[in-house]
């Protein structure tokens, strides 16, 4: 059922997540559930806010946002980053970081945890797809100040890129190539396999 997969996805990948931008005061509950949607992403509409998506996981998202809403619940507890990968094994993976210092994966058909991968800090950035090592694995960065690259599969050993500062945002991923911008006021370009930084800019 993917409305029990979703509900679970943002029952534990959410809960804790702030995410700068978030909508407070005195807004009304339709005003919060639409900017709510307008900022979480649809993880199988290639990035498309689920406010405005027409397919079925967004739509099923949306009422789960809304049901979270309506039950008293603040925007902090039901707003973050999640992506799903369709894994070369046939299992469909969805991936989510926590306040509680973890990346986890589910199984998306059964909302079973498949594996987490700990780090030193609060993970509040949406993982992103790469290849590494010519195995499918997710890459993000942490509060740590790591970028860090994990199997898809959970199996391996995973990597770890030293940035040095607070990453509180998204990667962006393009041949092999991580683009990430940290609080030190710089954007870096990251090469995946090497780990070495190919440029920089402050």
């Amino acid at each position: 059922n993917i409305r029990k997969i979703l509900a679970a996805v943002i029952t534990l990948a959410l809960a804790a997540v702030v995410i700068a931008g978030l909508v407070i005061g005195e807004d009304s509950e339709t005003d919060r559930i639409n900017a709510l949607g307008s900022r979480i992403k649809c993880p199988v509409c290639q990035g498309e806010p689920i406010a405005d998506s027409p397919s079925e996981t967004a739509r099923a998202m949306m009422d789960i946002v809304a049901e979270r809403v309506n039950a008293g619940e603040t925007d902090d507890q039901i707003e973050g980053g999640v992506n799903v990968l369709q894994s070369e094994d046939g299992i469909v993976r969805v991936f989510f970081g926590s306040h509680d210092y973890f990346l986890y994966c589910l199984d998306a058909a059964k909302g079973e945890l498949l594996w987490k991968h700990e780090t030193e800090n609060l993970v509040v950035a949406t993982p992103s797809i790469v290849n590494s090592g010519g195995q499918q694995a997710v890459t993000f960065g942490g509060c740590d100040g790591i970028l860090h690259i994990v199997p898809a599969n959970g199996e391996g050993e995973p990597r770890m890129i030293e940035v040095g500062t607070y990453i509180a945002n998204s990667s962006s991923v393009r041949d092999g190539i991580a683009y990430v911008a940290h609080n030190g006021g710089e954007i870096l370009a990251i090469e995946i396999e090497s780990g070495e930084t190919v440029w920089k800019v402050e």
